[in-house]
């Protein structure tokens, strides 16, 4: 019995030590996770810049989740929640969330940071109300005012990598504005991913001119960065914004366009719907491939594997 008892205490003794390691591991992490920059981003690309050049020095949260079609996202109140406690906010702009300004005002966060990390991006303007005008006078009347605010700049800049470069480094400078100790950190961040960008866009600024075909087709019209990059002219199935599918004569067009300039893969985004393309491709005889937009995971990749796929899937799409 004496032995036993003696045993017990020593077990007890291990637990008592154990918790108390354990507590002190628990305020430790509590410390730790205090003393590091809260960063909200909108979504998956802005997410994986914030990363890269904020390391360990930040957490975040992303506000739109995965599957979710952003250009039709609608926040609600626990979608922004997070907002109110931020110290930084990271959106792409170019009316890609056009929810964001409402949104910052009403966190009533006067202390955050707000990072519009596109906004030194040379814009490609669009205007979507123009594309199919005959659409929205005689079978949309109704949507002409909510149109207007498609007007304006293509705000896909994430797709292109000579953009994705200026919008990293844009949140270098704006994450060394709320955490000047770490400034020198976020600046070696920047610079390392950064390079990594110059390498995939130097291996297929080669790739791209060494071919004489340079169009391709989209699901919708999301890679005019990408194609200012290289070169390239892209057309699509839908428009900028994925608003609308295209009419039979607007079909028309677009296969005669794929004949002429010998299309053999019309590309399919992930939360886009691929009737249309397929149909499309079945009059060609082309295939169907996926493409990312970056506005969603994929796969547990980064942002990085996800953008380098694109340029060869593209690349492979014009090699023929």
């Amino acid at each position: 019995m004496k032995h036993f008892k003696v045993l017990s205490l020593f077990l007890i003794t291990l637990i008592l030590s154990a918790s108390i390691t354990g507590c002190q591991n628990d305020n430790s992490d509590s410390k730790e996770n205090a003393s590091k920059l809260h960063v909200s981003v909108s979504f998956f690309a802005m997410e994986e810049f914030a990363k890269a050049v904020g390391g360990d020095r930040i957490e975040i949260s992303r506000i739109i989740p995965d599957g979710v079609e952003p250009h039709n996202f609608e926040p609600k109140p626990s979608d922004l929640k997070y907002l109110s406690t931020a110290d930084v906010f990271i959106y792409n702009g170019f009316n890609m969330e056009p929810w964001a300004e409402s949104a910052i005002e009403s966190s009533q966060n006067s202390e955050c940071i707000v990072i519009e990390s596109a906004h030194r991006c040379t814009p490609i303007l669009v205007d979507d109300t123009e594309e199919h005008p005959e659409d929205v006078e005689s079978e949309h009347p109704k949507d002409i005012e909510s149109e207007h605010h498609h007007e304006g700049n293509d705000p896909h800049t994430w797709l292109s990598i000579q953009c994705a470069k200026i919008q990293v480094q844009e949140i270098a400078d704006g994450l060394s504005i709320a955490d000047p100790e770490g400034k020198e950190y976020y600046q070696d961040n920047a610079t390392s991913y950064i390079s990594k960008l110059d390498s995939i866009y130097t291996e297929y600024s080669d790739k791209f001119a060494s071919i004489d075909n340079q169009h391709f087709v989209t699901g919708h019209a999301a890679f005019a960065y990408f194609c200012r990059d290289y070169n390239l002219e892209q057309n699509s199935v839908s428009n900028v914004f994925a608003t609308r599918e295209p009419s039979a004569q607007q079909l028309t067009e677009l296969i005669k366009y794929c004949k002429e300039n010998h299309v053999t893969t019309i590309f399919t985004e992930e939360l886009a719907s691929p009737l249309v393309s397929e149909t499309l491709a079945s009059e060609l005889g082309a295939k169907v491939q996926p493409i990312h937009t970056l506005v969603n995971s994929s796969n547990n990749k980064s942002y990085l594997e996800l953008v380098h796929e694109n340029h060869e899937q593209i690349y492979q799409s014009l090699k023929h």
